[in-house]
C-alpha cells in the first residue's frame, strides 16, 4: 500500500557548497593566521562543488561537476511548457541527432523529473517515449531529461485540426495506446495521468505515450484482499478535474484502474471529439451522465459503444483490466 504522504520516492539529494564556514567557538587567531583562513574561506565560497549526502562529510567527498546543457546541446526551439517543466527541441553537438529536452528548476521538480527518468528506464516499447539520459546543474538548480524527439502533436490538437476519424483509423490508433499501457501494467507501473495531451501522434497515425512524472510502481495488495482484480492502492491526489476518474473525488484510495478510465477518455476523444468541446458538468455524477449520454447519442449500439462504456464505468471494479481491454472483441478487430 502506498505511503499516504503525497510525496514521491525519496531520492539522494545533492547539496551545493557555497556558504561561508562558521567559526563559532574558535579560539582567537593571530592576524596572519586569520588572514590565511579568510583567504581559504573566500576560495571555498567561490567553488561550485556537489557532494552526495549519503556519504559521511568528514570522509573523502565525492565531487560531481554540474552539467552544462549548452556545452552538449544546441537549443533549437521550445516545444511546450507544463506545470513544472518546459520541453525544448535540441541537437546533440557530437552526433547531430535531434532530441527533446525536458527542463525543470527547483528541488520538487527535480524529484518529478528523476522519477520520470527512472520509470522510463524500466521500459522498452516503441509506443512509449524513450529516455536517453538525465543530468543536474547544481549552480542553476536545474534538471534535464534528455529523450528521443518524436515529431508529432498532442492527440487533442490532432483531433481539433483533423476532426473525428473513421472507426478503422481510431482502432489502429487506440490499439497502439493499449499496447503501451499493457507494457506499463505488466511491469507494475501505473501512469496515473493518461489523457489526450499526454499522447503524441504524427501524420502516419503512429503514437507515443509521454509524461511519466507522476507514474508509480505498483505495491501489491495482500493475498487476503477482497478485490485482487487491480493490484495497487494509491492515495496521492492527481489529474486535472476535467479528466479525473470518479474515485479521485474521495480520499479512500484508488488503483491502477485510473489508467483504464484514462483510456476511456482517450477513446471518447477519438470517437466523439475533445472534452473541451463538450458541455460537461463539474459535478462527478452529472459529468458521468453527460459522457454516457454523448456516447449513446453519437455511437450506435455496437461492440465499440459497449467497450467504451465499460472503460468509463463509475466503479473501478467494473472496468476491464488492460489484458481484458486487449482481448475485447472491438480491439481484436484491429489485429485481424
Amino acid at each position: 500500500m502506498e505511503d499516504r504522504t503525497p510525496n514521491f520516492e525519496r531520492f539522494v539529494s545533492l547539496k551545493t557548497i557555497g556558504k561561508e564556514v562558521s567559526l563559532l567557538g574558535s579560539p582567537k587567531l593571530s592576524s596572519s593566521s586569520s588572514s590565511l583562513l579568510q583567504r581559504r574561506v573566500r576560495k571555498r565560497k567561490c567553488t561550485n562543488l556537489s557532494i552526495s549526502t549519503t556519504k559521511d562529510n568528514s570522509s573523502d567527498e565525492e565531487l560531481t561537476p554540474s552539467f552544462d546543457l549548452r556545452q552538449h546541446y544546441d537549443i533549437i526551439k521550445t516545444l511546450g511548457c507544463g506545470t513544472y517543466a518546459q520541453v525544448q527541441l535540441g541537437e546533440d553537438k557530437d552526433t547531430g541527432d535531434q532530441v527533446a529536452i525536458k527542463r525543470s528548476r527547483g528541488t520538487n521538480s527535480r524529484s518529478l523529473l528523476k522519477n520520470e527518468y527512472e520509470i522510463l528506464n524500466k521500459m522498452s516499447s516503441n509506443k512509449v517515449i524513450k529516455a536517453i539520459s538525465y543530468h543536474e546543474n547544481e549552480s542553476k538548480n536545474e534538471s534535464y531529461l534528455i529523450m528521443e524527439y518524436f515529431e508529432g502533436k498532442s492527440l487533442n490538437e490532432f483531433i481539433d485540426q483533423k476532426g473525428v476519424l473513421n472507426e478503422k483509423e481510431n482502432r489502429f490508433i487506440f490499439s497502439q495506446i493499449l499496447s503501451a499501457v499493457h507494457t506499463l501494467h505488466e511491469l507494475g507501473i501505473a501512469h496515473r495521468d493518461i489523457k489526450p495531451e499526454n499522447i503524441l501522434i504524427n501524420e502516419d497515425l503512429k503514437v507515443k505515450l509521454i509524461d511519466f512524472n507522476i507514474s508509480k510502481l505498483f505495491k501489491p495488495k495482500s493475498a487476503q484482499d477482497f478485490n485482487p482484480k487491480f493490484k495497487s492502492t494509491f492515495y496521492t491526489q492527481i489529474s486535472s478535474p476535467l479528466y479525473a476518474a470518479p474515485e479521485l473525488q474521495n480520499s479512500v484510495g484508488y488503483t491502477e484502474s485510473v489508467d483504464i478510465w484514462g483510456l476511456g477518455i482517450v477513446l471518447f476523444t477519438l470517437l466523439c471529439g475533445t472534452l473541451q468541446t463538450q458541455e460537461l458538468s463539474n459535478d462527478v455524477e452529472e459529468k458521468l451522465h453527460n459522457l454516457h449520454s454523448i456516447i449513446n447519442l453519437k455511437i450506435e449500439e455496437s461492440k465499440c459503444n459497449e467497450f467504451l462504456l465499460s472503460l468509463l464505468s463509475e466503479f473501478p471494479e467494473d472496468r476491464p483490466t488492460i489484458s481484458q481491454c486487449l482481448s475485447s472483441s472491438w480491439a481484436k478487430e484491429g489485429s485481424s
